[in-house]
């Protein structure tokens, strides 16, 4: 009994990011579902950890759990803060932006494929809206000490990487959810 309790909580340690009552549930549903096999078995070590080996890893029955409940709106709201507060850092006068930015964008597409198209784009939007207003905000405030571009092309190409990062949240979870849906629909 007590492997069963270790496993239920390293599947509880990897739903971070669903609600707690919901983890709650998924948890007691887990612990059921194990015992309602352990009645129909005889209740042994051996056919214990042979129940939990079929049901996959902690890390794997969490994943899929997550793909059913999703995260809560807490969890969705810290990776958008966390994309607003990464793409400041980006900004062109910064010495960092050079190599932050692929660290953003890289950051907006794994939101965007891990938990959801609408997360990753309202990150992208966050990011890129950030990005433009925070320059914006320092011209107005130091108008005579500070010039975010040179020139049309430069600021051309601030702005299409503040607006590339909305579809950069937005493109992979569409297409990972389409082709999921495909792989569905053939089994």
């Amino acid at each position: 009994m007590n492997s069963i309790e270790d496993y239920l909580s390293k599947v509880r340690f990897r739903l971070v990011g669903i609600g707690r009552e919901n983890r709650g549930k998924i948890i007691d549903e887990l612990r059921a579902h194990i015992n309602d096999l352990l009645k129909s078995n005889e209740e042994t070590d051996e056919n214990t950890r042979k129940i939990l080996a079929d049901m996959g890893s902690p890390k794997d029955v969490a994943f899929r759990y997550k793909e059913v409940y999703g995260y809560s709106s807490v969890s969705k709201s810290l990776f958008i803060l966390a994309g607003g507060f990464l793409s400041i850092f980006t900004i062109p006068a910064l010495f960092l932006s050079v190599f932050l930015l692929p660290v953003l964008l890289i950051y907006v597409i794994y939101v965007s494929l891990s938990i959801g198209k609408n997360t990753g784009c309202i990150t992208g939007v966050t990011g890129g809206v950030v990005r433009i207003i925070i320059p914006f905000l320092i011209l107005y405030a130091n108008s005579s000490e500070y010039t975010m571009a040179g020139n049309i092309l430069s600021l051309s190409a601030f702005v299409f990487v503040s607006v590339f990062m909305v579809f950069a949240g937005y493109v992979p979870g569409y297409y990972k959810e389409r082709y999921k849906e495909k792989i569905e629909s053939v089994f």
